[in-house]
């Protein structure tokens, strides 16, 4: 049994010298100034401003699903007009290069609530 133990042991160990470590190759700035109800910098609201799909097309292109709140939205320092009133945040569907230019951004969304 310690002869068990002790091979598993050393084959964990082992394994980590087989990680490698991430380099970002790039990342992108977002969002706006107005916070939504019950959100503040220790509280995370899942229905403020987040990333809810990724896909990526035959070019390398990055298309994203958004929510976006309202105040100064921007992407990139790219602004991005919203519709909504304070908690309730708007549909963004945007797109970067595979280098991560921004390339465009189209709001859905109005008055109240958007789902998708």
């Amino acid at each position: 049994m310690k002869k068990i133990i002790t091979i598993l042991t050393l084959s964990l160990f082992g394994l980590s010298g087989f990680s490698q470590n991430y380099q970002w190759q790039w990342a992108k700035t977002g969002g706006g100034t107005q916070n939504v109800s019950g959100e503040y910098p220790t509280h995370y609201f899942p229905q403020a401003e987040q990333i809810l799909d990724i896909k990526i097309d035959q070019d390398n292109n990055y298309y994203f699903l958004a929510r976006a709140t309202n105040g100064n939205t921007q992407i990139d320092g790219n602004p991005i007009p919203t519709y909504n009133v304070v908690n309730r945040p708007d549909i963004v569907i945007f797109s970067t290069t595979c280098d991560g230019t921004f390339r465009w951004s189209q709001t859905i969304g109005g008055y109240e609530y958007d789902y998708v």
